[in-house]
Protein backbone atom coordinates (compact mmCIF):
# COMPACT_ATOMS: atom_id res chain seq x y z
CA UNK A 1 0.00 0.00 0.00
CA UNK A 2 1.33 3.48 -0.90
CA UNK A 3 2.25 5.84 1.91
CA UNK A 4 0.28 9.03 2.49
CA UNK A 5 2.03 12.40 2.56
CA UNK A 6 1.85 15.75 4.35
CA UNK A 7 3.45 18.55 2.32
CA UNK A 8 3.86 22.16 3.39
CA UNK A 9 5.86 25.22 2.48
CA UNK A 10 5.78 28.01 5.09
CA UNK A 11 7.22 31.52 4.64
CA UNK A 12 9.21 32.45 7.76
CA UNK A 13 12.24 34.67 8.31
CA UNK A 14 15.61 33.04 8.92
CA UNK A 15 15.77 34.43 12.45
CA UNK A 16 12.47 32.79 13.47
CA UNK A 17 13.20 29.59 11.54
CA UNK A 18 16.45 29.24 13.47
CA UNK A 19 14.69 30.00 16.74
CA UNK A 20 12.02 27.37 15.96
CA UNK A 21 14.60 24.73 15.06
CA UNK A 22 16.64 25.54 18.17
CA UNK A 23 13.57 25.40 20.46
CA UNK A 24 12.50 22.01 19.07
CA UNK A 25 15.95 20.59 18.32
CA UNK A 26 15.70 17.81 20.90
CA UNK A 27 12.26 16.70 19.67
CA UNK A 28 13.40 16.69 16.02
CA UNK A 29 16.48 14.68 16.97
CA UNK A 30 14.23 12.18 18.79
CA UNK A 31 11.94 11.92 15.74
CA UNK A 32 14.94 11.42 13.45
CA UNK A 33 16.32 8.78 15.81
CA UNK A 34 13.02 6.89 15.54
CA UNK A 35 13.19 7.11 11.74
CA UNK A 36 16.77 5.88 11.58
CA UNK A 37 16.18 3.08 14.05
CA UNK A 38 12.68 2.21 12.72
CA UNK A 39 11.23 2.38 16.24
CA UNK A 40 7.74 3.75 15.51
CA UNK A 41 7.80 4.67 11.86
CA UNK A 42 7.78 1.48 9.84
CA UNK A 43 8.70 3.14 6.56
CA UNK A 44 7.77 6.76 7.34
CA UNK A 45 10.05 9.54 6.11
CA UNK A 46 10.37 13.15 7.32
CA UNK A 47 12.13 15.95 5.42
CA UNK A 48 12.45 19.47 6.80
CA UNK A 49 14.48 22.10 4.98
CA UNK A 50 14.89 25.87 4.96
CA UNK A 51 15.82 28.02 1.96
CA UNK A 52 17.38 31.31 3.07
CA UNK A 53 16.97 33.00 -0.31
CA UNK A 54 13.20 32.44 -0.47
CA UNK A 55 12.60 32.25 3.31
CA UNK A 56 10.53 29.08 2.87
CA UNK A 57 10.56 26.15 5.27
CA UNK A 58 9.53 22.98 3.46
CA UNK A 59 8.10 20.02 5.35
CA UNK A 60 7.42 16.64 3.73
CA UNK A 61 6.28 13.64 5.73
CA UNK A 62 5.53 10.25 4.16
CA UNK A 63 3.58 8.06 6.54
CA UNK A 64 1.87 4.71 6.77
CA UNK A 65 -0.96 6.27 8.80
CA UNK A 66 -4.19 5.72 6.90
CA UNK A 67 -6.46 8.65 7.76
CA UNK A 68 -6.37 12.42 8.27
CA UNK A 69 -7.15 12.32 12.02
CA UNK A 70 -4.28 9.92 12.67
CA UNK A 71 -1.93 12.08 10.61
CA UNK A 72 -2.94 15.27 12.42
CA UNK A 73 -2.52 13.57 15.81
CA UNK A 74 0.91 12.15 14.98
CA UNK A 75 3.68 13.58 17.16
CA UNK A 76 5.67 14.76 14.16
CA UNK A 77 2.75 16.84 12.82
CA UNK A 78 2.04 18.33 16.24
CA UNK A 79 5.72 19.26 16.44
CA UNK A 80 5.66 20.81 12.97
CA UNK A 81 2.35 22.65 13.41
CA UNK A 82 3.91 24.68 16.24
CA UNK A 83 5.57 26.70 13.46
CA UNK A 84 2.58 29.07 13.61
CA UNK A 85 3.94 30.47 16.88
CA UNK A 86 7.11 31.49 15.02
CA UNK A 87 5.60 32.64 11.74
CA UNK A 88 6.41 36.32 11.25
CA UNK A 89 5.42 37.07 7.66
CA UNK A 90 1.96 38.05 6.43
CA UNK A 91 1.88 35.31 3.78
CA UNK A 92 -0.76 32.60 4.05
CA UNK A 93 0.76 29.13 3.73
CA UNK A 94 -0.72 25.65 3.54
CA UNK A 95 -0.15 22.08 4.65
CA UNK A 96 -1.73 19.53 2.33
CA UNK A 97 -2.57 15.92 3.21
CA UNK A 98 -2.57 13.65 0.18
CA UNK A 99 -3.90 10.12 -0.12
CA UNK A 100 -0.79 9.12 -2.08
CA UNK A 101 2.80 10.25 -1.65
CA UNK A 102 4.03 9.06 -5.08
CA UNK A 103 0.99 10.53 -6.86
CA UNK A 104 0.65 13.69 -4.78
CA UNK A 105 -0.25 15.91 -7.73
CA UNK A 106 -3.03 13.71 -9.10
CA UNK A 107 -4.62 11.69 -6.28
CA UNK A 108 -7.38 13.06 -4.02
CA UNK A 109 -6.47 15.19 -1.01
CA UNK A 110 -7.50 14.09 2.47
CA UNK A 111 -7.43 17.64 3.81
CA UNK A 112 -5.55 20.91 4.09
CA UNK A 113 -4.60 23.46 6.73
CA UNK A 114 -3.69 27.10 6.27
CA UNK A 115 -1.03 28.85 8.34
CA UNK A 116 -1.08 32.53 9.22
CA UNK A 117 0.68 34.42 11.97
CA UNK A 118 -0.34 32.70 15.21
CA UNK A 119 -3.04 30.43 13.77
CA UNK A 120 -3.59 27.23 11.84
CA UNK A 121 -7.01 26.54 10.29
CA UNK A 122 -8.37 23.37 8.73
CA UNK A 123 -9.67 24.06 5.20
Amino acid sequence: MEPLVIVSKVKITKKNANRYLEDYKELFVNEMDKLVNDVEYHGDVMILSYNEATEFMTFIYWTELRDLRSMVNANVFKLYSNIVSYKDTQDKDYAVFSSSAPNFRTDPLLGAFSFEIGSMTEN
